[in-house]
């Protein structure tokens, strides 16, 4: 049974506070974990590049950026593995979504640079990019 199920139901007359509640926790976690999948996907891709110090030269302001994100990816990599309850690492920071959507902008950022400069085909970039904000995905 899904919970707009429960919700259409006559029956939940007395517990539709708490399920609204879970609505919304599921709902935040659906969006949360797209964009944690899309920055894990680009993060990967460009942790091999930006591994190497002669890209971090040619690319200086998209290496500042990658290791911003990078910072972020491992902090909450951490922090989830000391807690590592999916609802509530999701769930209980109001901002991670918000922090993954803005750590995917600057992925893309830095994916669009270094597929330009390193002069890889563009349709060879796995660019991933996260559906809250409406584009195509991997």
């Amino acid at each position: 049974m899904t919970l707009q199920t429960m919700m259409a139901s006559r029956f939940v007359v007395g517990i539709r506070d708490t399920v609204e509640v879970w609505d919304r926790k599921m709902m935040q976690l659906s969006q949360t974990l797209d964009e944690w999948m899309t920055c894990q996907r680009n993060w990967m891709y460009l942790e091999s590049i930006f591994g190497q110090g002669d890209i971090q030269k040619q690319l200086p302001d998209e290496a500042a950026k990658f290791l911003k994100v990078d910072q972020f990816w491992k902090e909450t990599m951490r922090a989830t593995h000391k807690a590592p309850n999916v609802v509530e690492a999701a769930t209980t920071d109001e901002g991670l979504l918000k922090k993954f959507a803005d750590a995917n902008a600057l992925l893309e950022q830095v994916l669009i640079a270094a597929a330009a400069t390193t002069g890889i085909p563009r349709d060879t970039v796995p660019l991933c990019r996260s559906k809250s904000r409406s584009r195509t995905t991997c």
